[in-house]
């Protein structure tokens, strides 16, 4: 199959119609003359909400500190996908 170049809008056109279809991802890609691989590729990459708009920035707003002797110590995981995951962690200091 010749290597061809898709714009984020004809992935995300394609996702949309593969997912209104009532066919297999292999049968799917066939018809649409994709490879079966590059369209697997697509469908794991493909943001969760269906928007092609990757977030840039993600705004976090913390309320007030917890009292030291409730909670010694906070961490906050996020997954980013790919094998990436940030760590925060906050430490009480007691006066």
């Amino acid at each position: 199959m010749p290597r061809t170049h898709h714009t984020t809008e004809e992935k995300s056109r394609l996702l949309a119609k593969f997912e209104e279809a009532s066919t297999s991802v292999a049968a799917f890609c066939r018809a649409e003359g994709l490879s079966y691989q590059t369209f697997l590729n697509w469908r794991r990459n493909a943001p969760a909400t269906g928007s092609t708009e990757v977030p840039r920035f993600i705004e976090l707003e913390l309320g007030a500190a917890p009292r030291a002797a409730a909670v010694p110590a906070m961490l906050v995981e996020l997954e980013l996908g790919g094998g990436i995951v940030l760590r925060l962690r906050h430490e009480l200091v007691r006066p």
